[in-house]
Order: structure tokens, then C-alpha cells, then sequence
């Protein structure tokens, strides 16, 4: 039997950033909302997930990447605010944005769905957009509450975030949550 796993690419965050995102979730828990929140320490950029793969197809995916990342030169991305998916009126998802006004972070990802696609994974029918997902609504508790917390949350203005390289994870579901383990990491080009 083919041993398969649950598996991403992902930015890794620095810890200022990853600082910075908790306290702002801290805020946002003071309203006593019904949310389950992204661990600190898991707090990332997901650029592709891949589901559940069969572990020998890890070395394709592997090779794919890497070659199609050996240009692609690091760079720096900015937070921005805090957003929800799909809307104010239906919240699910809360999540903090990332941008870069050059389109870094779109031409990274266009470079990783065209490594990806011969190998079975499908391109994203949507566009992407750089969000770092802070926690997942569960129910309507004190909504009206978080609604008004995410609209007055405000991010440090100016934050960089340098985006060096991306990272293979194997994840494992557990009941207190996810378990990320680095599988391999991707360095960008230095400028």
C-alpha cells in the first residue's frame, strides 16, 4: 500500500511578523467569539495546497519546484489589514493580507502552478490572494463584536516581511490541531 500525505507549499513567516499577527489575534479574541485560531507558530502563507499525495511522488514535486523557483529572486512583501472570506455578511475565514506592489508574490506562485501542473495538480480556477488566514469562524457568537474588532484592528503600518524562500510541509491533523513538519525548503535568488 502507497503511503500518502497531506502536504503544502507555504511562506514562512518571520517571528516579528508572526508576533505582530498573534497580538492582533489576541484583540480579536477579547470578543469572545467562537473562532478556532491559527496556532503563532503555524501562522504561514500557503501558496499551494496539495492534498494527500503518495510519498514517491514528493522527489517530482520536489525536482518541479526547484527548477522552476532556480530564478526567481527573494524580495520583500508588507502586511496590510486584516480582511475575512468570503465577506463581512457570511465571515469564515479571518486572515491578514500580504502585498506586494511589484507582483512578486503572484509572479512566485505562477512559477510554482506551471512546475505543478504537468504533474497532476490543477492551476487554481481563482486568483491568488496573498491573505495569511488568522483563524476560522465556527458559529455566530458575539459576531456583531468581531466585526467591529477586525474593522478597528489595525496592523503596524510598514511591516515588511522578506519572502526568501518557500517551503515543503507534510501536515498532520491532530484533535489539538495541526502539525507542520518542513519537508524541504526552497531558497530564492538573493538580489
Amino acid at each position: 500500500m502507497n503511503e500518502s500525505i497531506r502536504s503544502f507549499l507555504a511562506i514562512e513567516l518571520s517571528d516579528e511578523t508572526r508576533q505582530f499577527l498573534g497580538e492582533a489575534q489576541q484583540k480579536l479574541q477579547q470578543t469572545g467569539s467562537d473562532i478556532r485560531w491559527v496556532t503563532p507558530k503555524n501562522i504561514h502563507l500557503t501558496i499551494k495546497f496539495l492534498n494527500e499525495i503518495e510519498r514517491e511522488k514528493i522527489d517530482d514535486v520536489v525536482t518541479a519546484v526547484e527548477e522552476n523557483l532556480k530564478d526567481v529572486k527573494s524580495f520583500e512583501a508588507q502586511l496590510s489589514e486584516l480582511g475575512v472570506f468570503p465577506d463581512m455578511h457570511r465571515l469564515r475565514i479571518i486572515w491578514a493580507g500580504l502585498k506586494d506592489p511589484a507582483g512578486e508574490i503572484n509572479h512566485l506562485v505562477g512559477k510554482i502552478e506551471s512546475a505543478l501542473q504537468p504533474l497532476g495538480f490543477p492551476k487554481e480556477d481563482r486568483d491568488f490572494q496573498a491573505h495569511i488566514t488568522l483563524g476560522r469562524v465556527r458559529s455566530l457568537k458575539n459576531i456583531s463584536q468581531l466585526i467591529d474588532a477586525i474593522k478597528n484592528c489595525a496592523l503596524p503600518a510598514g511591516l515588511k516581511q522578506r519572502i526568501g524562500s518557500v517551503t515543503l510541509f507534510k501536515s498532520t491533523l491532530t484533535p489539538d490541531g495541526p502539525i507542520y513538519e518542513a519537508l524541504k525548503q526552497f531558497s530564492l535568488r538573493d538580489n
